[in-house]
């Protein structure tokens, strides 16, 4: 058995009713999946469907590489109709005070996977993120000017479902159409109707952060358990609960604000009678919640998962982990 901890519970305390102090900076992976393919995007589907390689920039508020509702630039335009990338990094790099320059992957045919690593900084905590959807006239996906910041922390991760946009250069109202320069040049606005009319997202990014450091756990049980809550919101953004322990078996999770518990979680200790660790959980919050707990004597561990937007069904797991004795 691990030593008892009292001065790990008092610091889990302390840390609780101060506020979050974030980093300075964040690295993550972003892995592109890419979801398009002929059964649930038959109009128009085109032969050796792809993606260019990704290419954006982490930047400051300063910088704006392309919005919904504004012109593209020659970078963007560049993107959308041919690929490219060198146009676009070009763009990045002449304002290296707002921004630094992110490529990675191309997925070569769809569906499949493209990677590509960026760090944000309390200066650039901004995201922009684009690939072309090739063949098309000018069709992109991406992201533009996404923060990776919330409450004052990195989040852990952040999932964001990829729709077309079309950045208004090329006229063209198929995968294939020849090219036909827009004049004038229209803004860059969503794809709602044909060739993609009732269609689901065409992939999504998933950023994950790779220098977080390990979530503060939860700890009952005379140090025996360990749990985590990581919570999800319907925008995607993801982190970890705040513990604060109540009891040697009992304690609470707050999300956003220290003031506001989120998820109460007990392990009961029923060896003597059923020979097991049972496991119980309330929720008061519809945010989706991974809630783990591991029982580090064992080194076994069990995880619920509820997904955002209907609220937490309580846990009343008399299953729960097989691992007794106690000692």
């Amino acid at each position: 058995m691990r030593p008892v901890s009292k001065l790990l519970a008092l610091a889990v305390l302390v840390c609780a009713a101060l506020p979050a102090i974030g980093q300075e900076t964040a690295t993550y992976e972003v892995r592109f999946e890419a979801l398009w393919n002929a059964a649930d995007h038959p109009q128009d589907f085109p032969p050796n469907p792809h993606f260019s390689p990704l290419v954006g920039a982490t930047h400051s508020a300063a910088a704006d590489f392309w919005s919904p509702g504004g012109l593209a630039t020659e970078g963007i335009r560049l993107m959308a109709e041919q690929g490219m990338v060198v146009p676009l990094r070009s763009e990045v790099r002449a304002v290296p005070a707002e921004a630094d320059y992110v490529e990675g992957d191309p997925v070569n045919i769809s569906p499949g996977e493209g990677f590509a690593t960026l760090t944000v900084s309390e200066d650039h905590p901004l995201v922009t993120l684009v690939t072309m959807v090739a063949p098309s006239p000018d069709w992109f996906v991406g992201v533009d000017s996404m923060p990776l910041m919330e409450g004052g922390d990195w989040l852990f991760r952040k999932t964001v479902d990829l729709f077309p946009w079309d950045a208004g250069t090329d006229s063209g109202t198929t995968f294939r159409s020849p090219n036909q320069v827009s004049v004038p040049r229209q803004t860059i606005h969503p794809i709602a109707g044909f060739p993609f009319t009732g269609t689901p997202a065409l992939g999504r990014y998933v950023f994950e952060r790779t220098d977080a450091p390990p979530p503060e756990p939860l700890v009952l049980g005379d140090d025996r358990f360990e749990i985590t809550a990581l919570w999800t919101t319907e925008n995607g953004s993801s982190n970890f609960g705040t513990p604060v322990p109540l009891t040697d078996d009992t304690g609470y999770f707050w999300f956003f604000n220290q003031n506001n518990v989120e998820i109460v979680v007990k392990v009961l200790d029923a060896c003597g009678f059923a020979n097991r660790f049972w496991i119980f959980a309330g929720g008061l919050t519809n945010v989706g919640v991974e809630l783990t707990v591991r029982d580090v004597v064992a080194d076994e561990e069990k995880t619920y998962t509820t997904q955002p937007g209907p609220p937490f069904q309580p846990i009343q797991d008399t299953v729960g982990l097989a691992t007794c004795p106690v000692g």
